[in-house]
């Protein structure tokens, strides 16, 4: 499993290996890194983040009417169906 890899990578690294292989461990792990910030930044480039957007339109607002069910309508609905069951 790639988690259980990264583990045992980051012990071999710190605890079981010399200080040259330590060094080529990090450098390459460093390179890594700059590799995949390099991809994000031409993948999300800050500069033309907003080129490509269109300007959204006007939607509509109009306001929505809400029908407030009051306690009266209630129990008479209650009714209504008990007196249609039969």
């Amino acid at each position: 499993m790639p988690k259980t890899q990264l583990i045992l990578a980051v012990i071999f690294r710190d605890y079981l290996s010399t200080n040259v292989q330590k060094e080529k461990i990090i450098k390459f792990e460093n390179y890594q890194l700059e590799k995949l910030e390099e991809e994000a930044r031409k993948k999300y480039n800050p500069n033309n983040i907003f080129k490509n957007k269109k300007i959204m339109q006007e939607e509509n607002t109009d306001l929505i009417e809400i029908h407030k069910i009051t306690i009266l309508s209630k129990i008479l609905n209650k009714i209504k169906i008990f007196l249609y069951r039969k």
